[in-house]
């Protein structure tokens, strides 16, 4: 059994075609993380994000139970 267990939860949707807003609209939720396509992956990297990137996580504490996440 674990003494102090720790659960996060997050969605993360990728897409070449789907906007950021459109992923928005259609959940009806606002990302906590996003990159666009085209964007440089890295202020080091010259290589470009080939697709869009949307993640919401949650932002309960993480000695919630997983299930409070989800």
């Amino acid at each position: 059994m674990i003494d102090n267990p720790e659960s996060k939860a997050s969605l993360r949707i990728y897409s070449s075609d789907t906007t950021i807003e459109d992923i928005s609209d259609a959940l009806n939720l606002q990302p906590t993380e996003v990159a666009r396509r085209g964007e440089l992956i890295s202020k080091r990297s010259k290589n470009v994000r080939k697709e869009n990137m949307w993640i919401f996580t949650s932002q309960l504490p993480e000695s919630e139970p997983l299930q409070s996440h989800i």
